[in-house]
């Protein structure tokens, strides 16, 4: 009988350093400037604060705290609305977006809304014109900011402790500046599971004496947060109340904090890929217990000598994996439990131990993971289509925005007569405003070398791919599938409900996947299915006891952090992990109170695998039967380069069939 090969891998491995001239905040300029018909005023949901009622001024002396806080209100009370007809606390995903001009917002207080809201704030989305030019600025020597104090400028609940803010929070495109003499600034609170992101944000500190920069204090925290600059503050990130917790933190550049760069206080499982540090301090500095840290390609480098670049405290309770890190100008490049373990760079390393089966090389599959580009947003109001700029029935109309020759076609209200519509080379962007309904199927029936941008969609929108283009999904819900053998490349960022993932067509040969915070909750199928492509997951959450993931016919799977919830129903035998016939990659870690017994189950070989939690590191993280997978590997060397040349030459169609 054949063995699993077990393999303290408490070193460098010798796979190949990746160039990393990339890592860090893009900062790309983006003009985001939505249609007329988008606004509240004309019927849809966005709300421009400089507008009546509210009336901000931003010009950089007028006290616009006011502003902020009647608009908050003004959102705290239509939610409250939707829920009370919905006769259920997290109703109201079809509630607004609060849009910021360009100017300087002066303001003097926290901005939250008055009283109480007891499901906390979900939905809460505030977008900036542009990044370098909509500035959220503190006032200097703002009373209530002092030593000590721990207040944010911006939070997203008025509460002290508050959990499970369930859906669609958004922070876009602006710049947050705590003044100066304001020590106890927090510049930003954020929560939300599913469908929370933040993107294109800056967060400064006038003085660099800030608290923190980015605070993520309480539960849950799933979403794809990328291209932010922090500079400044005692902390540039910190994670406090982090029980159950995904974050995937891509595109960072933090600079010049006084005590830590990311401070993870409990239990988190966090995913880091393209972090940019500038500090003598640790990049990361790990002090609970039960933490999951996945930190790819990035870059820490000290100002003028630091002592350790990660430091990771509790080490026999926490799990680390480490690939691909640039580290200069400090003396010790991991520091565990006050053991120096690394100096220098860091090409692979896993604190525990690696399960290398059917002779796999103990490593990581490296698989190339594609950057997903940032959205070319459409700035000319005039580009824009939408359904209400036609007659006709709701379908019909829905049909000649696409049919329009805009590049750009916009949602502003549901839309429910439903209908199966067709997405024409010509439309380059399609956003749906968060709303809560707009029926149909959307299908790409006309090949294009650019790709399609979709944002932003509800009820697990149908989206079926047919002709050769690549297609790029944010920040949703969708049921994506592909009915073409052409080549195709997906990109998912932060789609909380994607479902579909079970189907054949999810992931067949001829497409290429990169998922970026991802969650599906199937508790009937297998929640993703690599049917013969390739999937490169970065954080990923599902729930209850299916697989969250299954390989077959060859396929190559990838996943570097994520944790299947162990909620909703009892254990029923069945796997994390489900290796049928293909090559896979696995670091994750698992959450919550049902304990299941089955991990990974691989049927490569002519004996099978199976590994149950009990072989698998205990994940302390105040739930019994937890577990971390430092690293599963399963594939062939040969098989894979194979697979991706055939994909490759498919690209440039000089693949005979």
């Amino acid at each position: 009988m054949k063995n699993p090969l077990c393999i303290l891998a408490a070193l460098l491995l010798s796979a190949p350093f990746l160039s990393l001239h990339a890592a860090g905040d893009r900062s790309e300029r983006m003009e985001i400037v939505f249609p007329e018909g988008a606004f509240r005023e004309n019927g849809g949901p966005v709300i421009d604060i400089t507008r009546p009622p509210f009336n901000a001024k931003g010009d950089g002396v007028t006290d616009d705290t006011r502003a902020f806080i009647d608009a908050l209100n003004f959102l705290r009370d239509e939610l409250a609305e939707a829920r009370r007809r919905a006769h259920h606390p997290y109703a109201g995903r079809h509630s607004w977006t609060l849009y910021l001009p360009s100017g300087t917002y002066l303001v003097s207080d926290t901005l939250v809304h008055d009283g109480e809201l007891r499901h906390g704030f979900c939905f809460l989305r505030l977008v900036g014109q542009d990044r370098e030019n909509t500035v959220i600025r503190l006032r200097d020597n703002s009373p209530g900011f002092g030593p000590g104090q721990e207040k944010a400028v911006l939070p997203w609940t008025k509460l002290p402790a508050q959990g499970n803010i369930m859906w669609g929070n958004q922070a876009r495109n602006f710049t947050i500046d705590t003044g100066s003499g304001n020590p106890g600034a927090v510049g930003m609170t954020f929560m939300g599971a599913n469908a929370c992101s933040l993107d294109n944000i800056t967060i400064r500190s006038g003085d660099g004496r800030g608290f923190i920069g980015l605070d993520f204090p309480w539960w849950s925290v799933q979403g794809h947060f990328t291209d932010i600059t922090v500079e400044g503050f005692d902390h540039s990130i910190r994670f406090t109340d982090s029980r159950e917790i995904q974050p995937v933190l891509e595109h960072l550049t933090l600079r010049n904090p006084r005590v830590s760069g990311i401070a993870v206080q409990a239990p988190a499982a966090v995913s880091i890929r393209k972090l940019d540090f500038t500090g003598d301090v640790p990049a990361v500095h790990v002090t609970g217990e039960g933490t999951h840290l996945v930190m790819i390609e990035s870059r820490i480098r000290g100002v003028s000598e630091g002592l350790e670049a990660i430091n990771v405290e509790n080490a026999g309770d926490n799990h680390t994996f480490l690939r691909d890190i640039e580290v200069e100008n400090f003396v010790v490049s991991l520091l565990e439990s006050e053991r120096e373990i690394l100096e220098g760079n860091i090409e692979e390393y896993v604190s525990g131990e690696v399960i290398a089966w059917r002779a796999t090389p103990p490593r990581s599959l490296r698989l190339p993971a594609e950057d997903a580009p940032l959205v070319p947003w459409e700035s000319n109001p005039e580009q824009w289509a939408s359904p209400e700029h036609f007659e006709g029935s709701e379908a019909e109309r829905i049909q000649a925005a696409l049919d329009s020759g805009k590049p750009a076609v916009y949602f502003p209200k549901s839309y429910r007569e439903g209908g199966r519509f067709t997405i024409p080379a010509t439309v380059r962007q399609i956003d749906f405003l968060h709303l809560d309904e707009v029926r149909g199927a959307f299908v790409v029936n006309e090949a294009s070398e650019e790709p399609l941008w979709i944002e932003h969609s509800q009820r697990r929108l149908p989206i079926v791919i047919r002709a050769r283009r690549d297609v790029h999904q944010r920040f949703g819900s969708s049921r994506t599938r592909v009915e073409t053998e052409e080549p195709v490349i997906l990109h998912f960022q932060n789609l909380a409900v994607l479902t579909g993932g079970h189907e054949d067509a999810f992931c067949p040969p001829n497409v290429r996947i990169y998922a970026r915070s991802i969650n599906d909750e199937d508790r009937n199928r297998p929640n993703y299915v690599v049917n013969g492509g390739l999937l490169w997951v970065l954080g990923y959450k599902t729930e209850a006891h299916r697989e969250s993931f299954m390989v077959k016919n060859g396929g190559l799977l990838e996943v570097l952090g994520g944790y299947r919830n162990h909620a909703g129903t009892g254990d029923q035998g069945i796997p994390l992990l489900h290796n049928r016939d293909g090559h896979v990659s696995l670091v994750a870690t698992t959450y919550m109170a049902r304990a299941y017994r089955e991990a990974v189950w691989d049927d490569t070989s002519d004996t099978p695998g199976r590994w149950r939690r009990d072989v698998f590191p205990v994940r302390r993280s105040g739930h019994g039967g937890n577990y971390f997978i430092p690293l599963f590997v399963s594939f062939d060397p040969a098989a894979v380069a194979a697979h991706l040349e055939r994909f490759q030459q498919l690209r440039d169609g000089t693949h005979a069939n």
